[in-house]
């Protein structure tokens, strides 16, 4: 499955490509994502969450930095994860490219060649409407970052980074505790907001479903 978005951000490109380089507050970002350990060569083990309707994936997996382009401001990452509860896997190879969009804002576009095994996969087209908010949360949560200063701007070095409870994995040094406590909140806001989501789409899919049923049914 091919998934294309774009959308603008109220930052400039530096900018954007700037904090683009810190992984774990791009993690922070990402709706129900999260940052449990960081590896060598640009590699980073994590956790995504997932809620679709009656679905509860919880996806263990890495991600891997492939490129990173500062002339042409390009980043390339393979990630993968599998569900705690033998529900799936999933793999995704993405390229995220920043341009100017003029007026100190940014075009941030995201290619992403996705594939899903599992209970997941048959929601078919519901996956493609989920992914787009997710996007759009990422997008906002993102320019929010960059222009409140609410996360540290950079990339991650490991030898800056200190440990925490156990199991919960490396924490940036200095990182801000209401800031963790922001993403976990927007993170339950953005699980109900897909689960709203794919409520809406079943339910317009049932209706053209019974439309189509009742015109073979007239006489």
């Amino acid at each position: 499955m091919k998934l294309h978005h774009t959308t603008t951000v109220q930052a400039s490109p530096k900018e954007v490509w700037q904090f683009l380089q810190d992984t774990r507050a791009v993690v922070a970002c990402l709706p129900g994502a999260e940052l449990t350990d960081e590896l060598e060569n640009d590699r980073y083990g994590g956790v995504l969450r997932i809620a679709i309707g009656p679905l509860k994936m919880n996806y263990n997996g890495e991600v891997d930095v492939l490129r990173r382009d500062a002339q042409t401001r390009e980043l390339e990452f393979a990630a993968s994860g599998r569900d705690r509860r033998g529900g799936g896997s999933v793999r995704a190879d993405v390229r995220v490219g920043v341009a100017n969009a003029g007026n100190g804002t940014s075009r941030l576009e995201s290619v992403t060649d996705l594939q899903l095994t599992g209970r997941i996969a048959a929601l078919g087209r519901g996956v493609q409407d989920v992914s787009n908010t997710m996007f759009v949360d990422f997008s906002r949560r993102l320019a929010d970052r960059i222009t409140t200063g609410t996360a540290e701007v950079g990339p991650v070095h490991p030898a800056t980074a200190t440990a925490t409870s156990p199991g919960s994995g490396p924490e940036l040094s200095g990182a801000a505790p209401v800031a963790r406590q922001a993403d976990r909140q927007a993170s339950v806001s953005s699980e109900i907001k897909l689960t709203q989501l794919v409520v809406s789409v079943a339910r317009q899919r049932l209706a053209d479903m019974f439309a189509r049923w009742s015109e073979k049914l007239r006489p």
